[in-house]
């Protein structure tokens, strides 16, 4: 399948692509959970794919584990701050929802909104 995403500033890439072996997880959050939904994040951490970096987020649905990925690079830096205030302590979760923004120059782009700790 040719990749038709729009080439933008920061190069815009296939996420199995930068990922690489995706077996790992259920796919993109957005692809699994859509935007705009109530989400318990239980867990994250940083990987390093193919073409650059990821998160592999663990959200909790009902009693239900999912792990999904992202290569947004807001989500990503979102999850390496809950890293760094260590709030995957395993005991709570991180209630949020993924939100689709477009930037002044068009450039679609994903974040994590709400987050209550």
């Amino acid at each position: 399948k040719k990749n038709t995403m729009t080439q933008t500033k920061s190069k815009q890439t296939d996420l199995n692509d930068i990922v690489g072996d995706t077996s790992d997880n259920e796919g993109a959050i957005q692809e699994v959970f859509g935007f705009n939904t109530e989400l318990q994040i239980l867990g994250g951490e940083i990987k390093e794919g193919k073409k650059g970096k990821y998160a592999l987020i663990t959200v909790l649905e009902d009693i239900v584990e999912h792990k999904v990925r992202s290569s947004a690079a807001a989500i990503i830096e979102t999850i390496e701050e809950l890293i760094r205030k260590d709030s995957f302590n395993g005991k709570d979760t991180i209630g949020c929802m993924v939100k689709k923004n477009t930037s002044s120059n068009d450039n679609v782009f994903f974040t994590l909104v709400g987050l209550k700790e």
